[in-house]
């Protein structure tokens, strides 16, 4: 990229070939410079986390070319510095405070200044809720948050532990019902390395780049579904194990466990 330079003994040279891609790019035998942040819908004072929500959410209406520009200047801080000195000598009205910016097409995404700001859930609290209840639910929520940010790869990543934590849970179990094997601790390990591998680097970016400047998203749909996956693991759970333990397919061990159980639950209510 042009805004990394190597070596200081090349650092004049590269600057100065930077420069002129530069200049070559937004400017060519005397066309009107583009204008960036009308094309995105937002004002010149926008954040590094608006323009990359904003990126993702217009990116089917961008030319390849305004692709390349918006993540080339707007998304480097030295050359979006001289794109704007530029953009201000050309068009100084856009950057006059009052100057009412084009609407965004989706209204319901709109910030109150007026401009798309990304519609997150509380990172935090997702942490939270990920580290106390499953890494399933951190991971997904936090995988919804870099979608909107338009982070695609910080999406997947966190999807990775969706399916993998999933995925041991159903070996998890298995390994219980066939080998009276328990793992006890290995869900909180889960929880505690995706925090601290790729969990925590949401919370890190919004604190640094949006502080507190995007919509929140309501949580009802979120506990609804969260109830609604407790309930249906009990379920599928305790009737596997029901439809394994009267086909007597379950390990010796936990059978033994489940007809102790079983006694007790008759003799308790036998008695008056």
């Amino acid at each position: 990229m042009c805004a990394a330079l190597q070596t200081p003994n090349h650092a004049h040279a590269v600057a100065a070939h930077c420069r002129f891609h530069y200049n070559a790019a937004i400017k060519l035998k005397g066309n009107p410079m583009i204008n960036l942040y009308q094309r995105l819908n937002l004002p010149p004072t926008a954040s590094r986390a608006e323009i990359e929500a904003a990126l993702a959410q217009y990116r089917s209406e961008l030319s390849d070319a305004e692709i390349r520009g918006v993540q080339e200047w707007l998304l480097v801080n030295e050359v979006r510095y001289r794109y704007d000195a530029k953009l201000r000598q050309e068009q100084p009205s856009f950057f006059i405070p009052s100057q009412k910016q084009p609407a965004p097409a989706a209204t319901s995404d709109r910030g109150r200044r007026g401009y798309y700001t990304p519609k997150l859930y509380n990172p935090t609290v997702a942490a939270v809720l990920g580290i106390l209840l499953s890494p399933i639910i951190g991971a997904w929520l936090h995988a919804i948050n870099w979608r909107e940010l338009g982070n695609e790869d910080a999406a997947r990543q966190n999807m990775y532990v969706v399916y993998g934590t999933f995925a041991f849970g159903i070996l998890s179990t298995l390994l219980y019902f066939f080998a009276a094997i328990e793992i006890p601790i290995m869900g909180w390990s889960i929880a505690l390395g995706w925090f601290f591998s790729i969990g925590k680097n949401q919370i890190d970016f919004l604190r640094r780049e949006a502080g507190n400047d995007y919509m929140r998203k309501k949580w009802g749909k979120v506990v609804m579904w969260i109830i609604f996956g407790i309930l249906a693991y009990l379920f599928v759970y305790y009737f596997a194990l029901y439809l394994l333990y009267t086909s007597g397919s379950l390990h010796p061990k936990i059978m033994e466990l489940i007809s102790q159980g079983v006694e007790e639950a008759v003799r308790a209510t036998a008695q008056p």
